[in-house]
């Protein structure tokens, strides 16, 4: 490929200068930093005001309730359902295709049923869960307004979370930590 501009340095091989490369790669990469800075500053920053105006319209005990209770149901029905098959199909994933020039994984037949098993234990344990909840809480916390329907939005979000499970561990899995890394910055 030859300098169309005429310019010094063109090369006939179609390859560019390692100098050049590298300091192109940096320039991505530094971009790529303060851009990822940037929407954390504002993510951040909204989150913020958005936790401010929701302190001053909720009462307490409703505050209280859906940021440690609620959480808890959410965080409890996640863990049981998906973190045992997640950390096993992250460590069994087969590694024979992973070069480059061996081409992409192909995922297993295995692997991908049982990347299914998360979401199908996760629906009925949801609603096993937000029932024992609903059943064990303070009568305080049960006459809340709209404390049932809250109950099943978290539930529900539960559900839609692990929906998406399987295709977290298919694109998890395919590479070790270092090439997935390096896929994205290269």
């Amino acid at each position: 490929m030859k300098d169309e501009g005429g310019g010094q340095g063109a090369r006939d091989d179609g390859v560019r200068p390692l100098l050049f490369a590298t300091m192109t790669g940096s320039a991505s990469f530094l971009s790529s930093a303060s851009l990822l800075i940037a929407l954390q500053l504002l993510s951040r920053t909204f989150t913020f005001i958005l936790n401010q105006a929701l302190l001053r319209f909720v009462s307490p005990q409703a505050f209280g309730t859906a940021s440690i209770q609620f959480e808890l149901l959410l965080s409890t029905i996640l863990f049981l359902s998906r973190e045992g098959f997640r950390n096993a199909l992250l460590r069994a994933w087969p590694r024979e295709g992973n070069s480059k020039k061996d081409g992409p994984t192909t995922v297993s037949p295995q692997v991908a049923n049982l990347a299914i098993v998360p979401t199908v234990i996760g629906v009925p344990l949801s609603a096993f869960l937000a029932y024992g909840y609903k059943a064990t809480c303070s009568e305080t916390t049960r006459h809340q307004p709209y404390f049932d329907q809250a109950v099943a939005v978290y539930a529900a979000a539960a559900v839609i979370e692990l929906l998406s499970e399987p295709m977290h561990i298919r694109f998890a899995c395919p590479a070790l930590p270092a090439d997935r890394f390096l896929n994205f910055y290269p």
